[in-house]
């Protein structure tokens, strides 16, 4: 576990969930699992839906949740487009959707700032076996 543990630092956030899970996976299977079935052990199987509900719900990475919020954020902001096009084809603004867009822009450019402060101090050594 402290193996995926340190793989999950190095990688997520940076890393799709999905392509993250598959590496672990199969990190899993190669280093651990298979030496152990050899010498006659029973460890237990992992998939790759395991491992993603484990580091996305129970040992979260920071990296990776400020930018599934961003993400988050964005689809937000999307639906809030605070111009619209009247019937004569002149653009207007709602200025309450726009003051909430703003706010929801500031809180985004604030969480960029502090995912890319935690990426600099957040190593990217891969685990090694030893």
């Amino acid at each position: 576990m402290g193996y995926l543990k340190k793989l999950d630092t190095a990688q997520g956030g940076r890393e799709t969930d999905k392509a993250l899970a598959v590496l672990m996976v199969d990190s899993y299977e190669t280093f651990f699992y298979r030496p152990a079935i050899q010498q006659g052990q029973t460890p237990p199987q992992i998939t790759e839906e395991m491992v993603t509900l484990h580091f996305t719900k129970h040992d979260i990475n920071p990296l990776r949740q400020m930018r599934t919020d961003l993400n988050r954020l964005n689809a937000i902001q999307d639906t809030m487009d605070p111009r619209t096009m009247d019937g004569t084809g002149r653009l207007t603004c709602d200025d309450a959707a726009a003051k909430s867009w703003a706010n929801f822009q500031r809180l985004k450019m604030d969480l960029i700032k502090q995912k890319d402060m935690c990426d600099r101090h957040t190593s990217r050594d891969m685990p090694s076996l030893t």
